[in-house]
């Protein structure tokens, strides 16, 4: 019976989903492109972050939580990195823009 009403409630989390965030915005796109980047960065910063951590000897509930800050504060400083450096981003699953690939300058909006 626990495991039917689990189910049920990924059912309900993911209709409520499909029904309220199906709708094109911004951070969407946004996030839809740092998926992969974040992904290959995640566990190496989790890891990294984890073994820095050590020392401190912190409770678990604190280590936890810093680890999570620190791991989605990296990953997505890296991402930003990551797009904005042309090498990288064939290197991350990002796609070189139509300018890089015809050499040509990419027009900066001065205002």
């Amino acid at each position: 019976m626990f495991s039917a009403q689990l189910w049920l409630a990924i059912v309900a989390v993911l209709g409520f989903a499909r029904r309220h965030f199906n709708r094109d915005n911004a951070a969407r796109r946004y996030l839809t492109t740092a998926v992969f980047p974040v992904y290959i960065l995640h566990q190496t910063v989790i890891v990294v972050a984890a073994h820095a951590l050590q020392p401190v000897r912190l409770s678990p509930l604190l280590e936890g939580s810093v680890l999570v800050l620190v791991t989605t504060a990296v990953c997505f400083l890296g991402y930003e990195a990551i797009r904005r450096i042309a090498v990288l981003r064939p290197l991350f699953g990002l796609a070189v823009s139509v300018n890089e690939r015809l050499g040509t300058p990419v027009p900066r909006n001065v205002a």
